[in-house]
């Protein structure tokens, strides 16, 4: 799956409230990366992992960012980011 896909599958989720609590971002914050998920995970198992690191930070955004063939994710807190979608 492309990271076009993948953006425009998270963003519809985030759009259906599955996802509530992240924004998605096409900018890239050096020195702020928490995760790097490589390109080979499956939507499904990506969905999981990210459900789930969603419930360890209830009280916190994650910025998602594409970047090449990875995507970052970044724990914003009370920061916001100008590139939302």
């Amino acid at each position: 799956m492309s990271n076009l896909s993948r953006f425009r599958y998270l963003n519809f989720m985030v759009q259906s409230g599955v996802l509530p609590r992240v924004v998605i971002s096409t900018h890239y914050h050096l020195g702020s990366t928490i995760y790097q998920l490589g390109r080979a995970l499956s939507l499904y198992t990506f969905t999981l992992l990210l459900q789930q690191m969603l419930q360890c930070q209830a009280t916190h955004c994650l910025n998602l960012v594409f970047f090449g063939d990875l995507i970052w994710l970044k724990n914003l807190g009370e920061e916001r980011s100008e590139e939302t979608v």
